[in-house]
């Protein structure tokens, strides 16, 4: 019985789980579920919340043994089928972990300050609360300059599922996507973004993201110009 993924590919979390599968080649089935939505598809449906009562997307079943929160299905995943992209060398495990902790009041910032108030307008995410993590992003994105000078991914030279989750965020940013940050100032972070792409199930992954870019870009220097 395949791996169920609940998931939809513009949420960043929800991406990267389905990248990750993809790039280790992991069988999997994604059952496209919506956010928010109390209809049977969405995440506040009561056959949803039974299974997932924090009624958020990514979340799997496997066998029976369900869970949700990105990062804790990738180590999940990552143990149970040996991925590459969660190696067993304790102390790279530990930066990984380190990057993936950190990634919830910092990384994650940049889609709840440039995406979600666009795509997520149900949220209600106010106009101050937008502007205060605008003004953190410098920061944030100094972080990753700083971590990418001296190594091709965050942890090494190889990839690790804390550039997938990282990614997920920073790189909806890009031109080619949805256009929210100029990354013109941050080299490192440029051809980081260049690599990542070339990790297998990239493409796949983004479908979505790359179909639904250009309205999203549109919407959201509407928007900027309203802050």
């Amino acid at each position: 019985m395949p791996l169920k993924v609940y998931a939809i590919g513009l949420s960043q979390p929800a991406r990267a789980v389905h990248w990750a599968l993809l790039a280790e080649g992991t069988d999997h089935e994604i059952i496209t579920t919506m956010p928010g939505s109390n209809k049977e598809n969405g995440t506040k449906h009561p056959n949803y919340l039974a299974k997932f009562p924090f009624g958020t997307v990514p979340a799997i079943d496997h066998d029976g043994y369900c869970l949700s929160e990105s990062h804790a299905i990738l180590t999940y995943l990552g143990d149970t089928f040996n991925w590459k992209l969660y190696p067993k060398d304790i102390k790279l495990r530990g930066r990984i972990n380190e990057i993936l902790h950190w990634h919830h009041r910092n990384t994650r910032q940049i889609s709840i300050a440039l995406f979600a108030p666009v795509v997520r307008p149900d949220l209600g995410i106010k106009v101050e609360t937008v502007k205060a993590l605008t003004k953190e992003l410098g920061a944030i994105f100094g972080q990753f300059e700083s971590w990418l000078t001296t190594s091709k991914f965050l942890c090494g030279d190889e990839p690790t599922i804390a550039d997938i989750a990282a990614y997920c965020e920073i790189g909806q940013c890009a031109p080619e996507y949805c256009n929210l940050f100029d990354f013109s100032s941050y080299p490192s972070i440029q051809r980081w973004l260049q690599v990542c792409k070339q990790i297998p199930g990239h493409a796949e992954s983004h479908v979505m993201l790359a179909q639904m870019g250009p309205k999203i870009a549109s919407k959201a220097k509407a928007l900027r110009s309203k802050l």
